[in-house]
């Protein structure tokens, strides 16, 4: 819009203004709302997760940050006759850190690169909770090779500067755990 078509249309708006009363306080209003708006429209800043590297819940309920449980876990080496498998164990059978089946689950964390990131379902086994990690097979036609990667999907995206957002689609009542470097923070999920 050029300078002389935008002065054209504010001097139009005026002249109209100042002949009908009923007209400019209906005007005014409007100016008034739609000055207000870009104010109220302001969607509440989404809250930061004060420290890096942690896995926190996003509650949808009140959008307040709840950080996950962070385990102590071993790893464990199973071979067999032609192939081998690294497993992760937590000790307990279930996380103090309880969600409700049903719904999408939301997660942030705060770090420079997310890559690292892994999801796992675990299954209980003699009092701890047990999942694979990785695994590869020894004796094949072209040599040694990996198995198929272990985890669950989720979807990830940018969340805030440095943070990423972590969406699991409707996980299914039971245990899991994210890997993050040599961190490991697990939940559980109940049914409704």
């Amino acid at each position: 819009m050029t300078l002389w078509l935008r002065i054209q249309i504010e001097e139009a708006w005026w002249r109209l203004l100042r002949r009908r009363s009923k007209l400019r306080v209906a005007c005014i209003g409007v100016t008034i709302a739609l000055t207000a708006l870009p104010i109220s429209a302001q969607a509440s800043p989404l809250p930061r997760p004060p420290l890096e590297n942690l896995v926190y819940f996003l509650d949808s309920t009140d959008s307040a940050l709840k950080p996950l449980h962070t385990e102590k876990w071993k790893d464990a080496l199973r071979m067999g006759f032609n192939n081998f498998r690294l497993h992760l164990q937590i000790p307990g059978v279930a996380s103090p850190f309880r969600l409700r089946a049903g719904s999408d689950v939301t997660f942030v964390i705060r770090c420079s690169y997310p890559d690292s990131l892994k999801l796992y379902a675990l299954a209980i086994k003699k009092k701890k909770r047990d999942a694979v990690v990785s695994g590869a097979k020894i004796f094949t036609r072209s040599g040694p090779e990996l198995e198929r990667p272990y985890g669950l999907r989720f979807a990830l995206s940018e969340y805030e500067d440095s943070s990423f957002k972590i969406v699991v689609r409707s996980p299914e009542p039971g245990e899991y755990a994210f890997t993050f470097g040599v961190a490991v923070f697990d939940f559980g999920v109940d049914t409704q």
